[in-house]
């Protein structure tokens, strides 16, 4: 009799645990998010500019621009996590095959916090996304009064941007005064006076380094060599990684502004 009452018990046991969930990612925030989760394994299909584990195995065939059906059944997830811009008839047609779909929120400075928590609700994993939720409060330093210009790819990261909450938790304030992403323009890059300024770009060095080429034209240029980057030779640039996407590496990005605006 008990040993009959215990296979029960096992079997309610085995057939009450949810099945492993299969994701896919069509967002490169996400995805270093979901790695920071500890959901590594659990991405089977991401987009080709997703950082992942080396030698992971999942296929690279998600692109929220031009989505492939086809290849995201083929991969068998069961939740696909899209970013907040992507076509709705793509989370539509996804929600229709019946795999499950998560939207990321809309950019905002606090989005990369939102998404984490989105995330760590989606997958089940609670004490991981409390505890990365967590590690974002402790980055918070004393404000400086220095201004950050922070450009990547011809635009300039502004106040309702996602990087403006690293640059405030590094004491700083970002140097466009309004916006999201303002497209670059001398004029009111001169406005905001940038004390730093950080280039991001595909070729640059790996860790932070001085900018010669570009603190050259600052100091050549009649209206940006009155800033105070430009004279200060505080004019920077780097490779960005996954640390600088809205997602769970903005602590890391903290750290590297917080650094450059002491020298």
């Amino acid at each position: 009799m008990r040993i009959a009452f215990f296979c029960i018990h096992l079997f309610a046991l085995v057939h009450a645990v949810e099945p492993v969930q299969r994701i896919a990612s069509f967002s490169p925030a996400a995805t270093r998010i979901l790695v920071d989760l500890g959901c590594a394994e659990q991405v089977v299909s991401a987009t080709r500019w997703c950082e992942l584990p080396h030698g992971h195995p999942a296929t690279r065939t998600c692109d929220a621009f031009e989505p492939d059906l086809e290849a995201l059944l083929k991969s068998g997830a069961t939740i696909a996590v899209l970013p907040h811009l992507a076509n709705p008839l793509l989370a539509n047609r996804v929600r229709s095959a019946g795999i499950r779909t998560v939207i990321l929120s809309e950019e905002s400075p606090e989005s990369p916090a939102e998404d984490i928590r989105i995330l760590g609700e989606a997958t089940g994993r609670l004490s991981e996304c409390k505890k990365l939720l967590a590690e974002r409060g402790t980055f918070k330093n004393k404000p400086c009064g220095k201004r950050v210009l922070i450009v990547w790819d011809g635009v300039c990261a502004g106040p309702l941007s996602y990087l403006s909450w690293t640059i405030r938790a590094a004491g700083a304030e970002p140097a466009p005064l309004q916006g999201a992403w303002p497209t670059w323009d001398i004029e009111d890059v001169v406005r905001s006076k940038p004390d730093a300024v950080i280039f991001l770009q595909t070729e640059g060095p790996a860790k932070p380094g001085l900018d010669k080429m570009n603190l050259e034209k600052w100091r050549n240029s009649p209206g940006l060599k009155s800033t105070p980057a430009a004279q200060t030779g505080t004019i920077f640039h780097l490779k960005p990684n996954s640390d600088w996407l809205p997602a769970s590496g903005q602590p890391e990005v903290v750290k590297i502004i917080a650094g450059l605006i002491e020298k």
